[in-house]
């Protein structure tokens, strides 16, 4: 039997579950509260639910449907995991890579929200293997809630969330902004919109898009070159995206949520770095 992965779930969706098997919705606070912001991933450990409740959970569902390949911690604290899930998309499982960042008083988990990257930009290692599919919403959040597991043991809570990692975000844009919702939710992991930061190569319509969302985070958009011509050398995609349409769609992000978009910029020595 195929479980639910619970961090699938948005509060109502998990309400709706327990109206469904005769039980008070408000039994869902109860489970995302361990989960979210006690870290408890076992349902039998989850005292204040019924016994038969716990167990029909850890019957139908899991918490964390991934799994620890490989942990490296480097020498200024930052932590690097390698975890590996189901693919949706494929009849094995596949691995990515979430960064924990430590810094004097804030935590950042750098997540990803793709199996390998489609836009196969020709500075970024991820882009140069293969893309294998989407994460689905329950696999990003997993990820934050394993970093924040680590934080626990420590006294500290995740400060801020970047979708930095592996993958273009906007191309997984449902999964995306329902993990983005669920980690920014009070009975999620609370992280305040304003310390959420999304960074794309830039796809206009769906910049357009999220400023519609009444979700003000942060859009970092990878620039790399002021020249379109210099820029599709090294995101092929841009082809497809003239620099004119993706900062006049910056702008628009600017006038609906009164958020300042970052514009980032890769140094590549021989490419765009020369003296003034």
């Amino acid at each position: 039997m195929n479980k639910f992965h619970l961090l699938e779930f948005t509060l109502s969706e998990l309400e709706e579950y327990f109206s469904h098997h005769h039980q008070p919705p408000y039994r869902a606070r109860q489970v995302f509260g361990w989960v979210f912001h006690q870290t408890t991933f076992d349902f039998q450990l989850m005292s204040n639910l019924p016994q038969k409740i716990r167990h029909q959970l850890t019957q139908e569902m899991t918490v964390m449907a991934g799994s620890e390949v490989i942990r490296q911690k480097a020498h200024d604290g930052t932590l690097k995991l390698l975890l590996q899930f189901e693919n949706p998309q494929s009849t094995s499982p596949h691995q990515v890579e979430t960064v924990l960042i430590p810094e004097q008083k804030r935590h950042t988990a750098c997540l990803s929200t793709q199996f390998g990257c489609p836009i196969k930009c020709t500075f970024c290692a991820t882009g140069q293997g293969p893309f294998l599919g989407n994460l689905t919403t329950g696999q990003i959040i997993e990820q934050a809630l394993r970093l924040q597991k680590i934080l626990n043991g420590q006294g500290q809570r995740l400060s801020h969330i970047v979708f930095m990692g592996m993958g273009e975000p906007f191309l997984n844009y449902e999964a995306t902004l329902k993990a983005i919702r669920i980690l920014h939710a009070p009975w999620g992991l609370g992280i305040s919109a304003r310390r959420i930061t999304l960074s794309t190569v830039g796809l206009p319509a769906a910049i357009r898009r999220l400023a519609s969302e009444e979700l003000p985070v942060n859009l970092a958009i990878s620039l790399h070159s002021p020249w379109q011509e210099k820029r599709e050398k090294i995101i092929p995609l841009a082809v497809k995206y003239p620099l004119k349409a993706i900062l006049e769609a910056a702008h628009y992000y600017f006038q609906k949520t009164g958020r300042e978009v970052t514009l980032e910029y890769l140094m590549l020595p021989e490419f765009n770095l020369s003296p003034a």
